[in-house]
């Protein structure tokens, strides 16, 4: 289970990219106020904080990859990556959707479609939600903290 929590994870962050790839070309193409609205600042600093999503994401899953070694295959970090992937895509799609407006949700953009299979894939093998119960739950009942990385 653990190598496919991190597969979707990975399928996760391909979703997020192109999500944000379409953003970024909508942003750069609308014209308001006769400028580009990617100049806007608040357009930049939400797909500011997209970016930073999918690339802290993309670190957990090379970490979580590294630790599929472990004595119990990776299931911890494999399990927290999940359940950041699905956190990730959560704000990825939101900001994607709110600089692209009403065209992000119709269906003369594509990008409809990565909010739908981001959301479903975040669904399968546990959501973001009950992982990070799952989690929590076992840290308040005495379970050991693996650690992710070596600082």
């Amino acid at each position: 289970m653990a190598a496919g929590r991190r597969a979707l994870a990975a399928e996760i962050i391909g979703g997020c990219e192109a999500a944000l790839a379409i953003a970024v070309a909508h942003t750069s193409a609308r014209v308001q106020y006769g400028r580009s609205i990617a100049t806007f600042q608040a357009v930049r600093h939400r797909l500011a904080e997209a970016h930073v999503a999918v690339e802290s994401l993309r670190s957990e899953l090379t970490v979580a990859w590294g630790s599929a070694g472990q004595a119990d295959g990776g299931a911890w970090a494999a399990r927290l990556v999940k359940l950041r992937a699905g956190l990730a895509q959560a704000e990825v799609m939101r900001h994607a959707v709110q600089v692209c407006g009403a065209m992000g949700l119709s269906l003369e953009s594509e990008l409809h479609r990565f909010v739908a299979r981001t959301a479903a894939l975040d669904l399968l093998l546990g959501d973001h939600r009950t992982l990070a119960e799952q989690l929590g739950t076992e840290l308040l009942a005495g379970a050991e903290l693996e650690p992710v990385v070596a600082i």
